[in-house]
């Protein structure tokens, strides 16, 4: 984990949440960790961003969401 969150440049306070996600999904967590990847690498999606389609890419925001619920998620010290 601490290799892909590093490989993308997602930030420290995100790793909870990939943690939380992997987890989720029991033995398979690594199939899904190289599912997130090739998602990253085929949408392109720069660094600022990516802790957000993360988000999107595992089913925690839909379109649902506002901006402001998304800031919550992604931020949430900053209420």
């Amino acid at each position: 984990l601490m290799d892909f969150r590093r490989r993308w440049d997602i930030e420290l306070r995100f790793e909870s949440r990939m943690v939380e996600h992997l987890t989720q999904r029991g033995a398979g967590w690594s199939a899904e960790l190289e599912r997130l990847d090739a998602e990253l690498k085929e949408a392109g999606v720069p660094p600022v961003c990516r802790s957000g389609y993360l988000l999107v890419v595992m089913g925690q925001v839909t379109e649902a969401h506002s901006d402001e619920d998304f800031r919550r998620i992604l931020c949430p010290t900053l209420s």
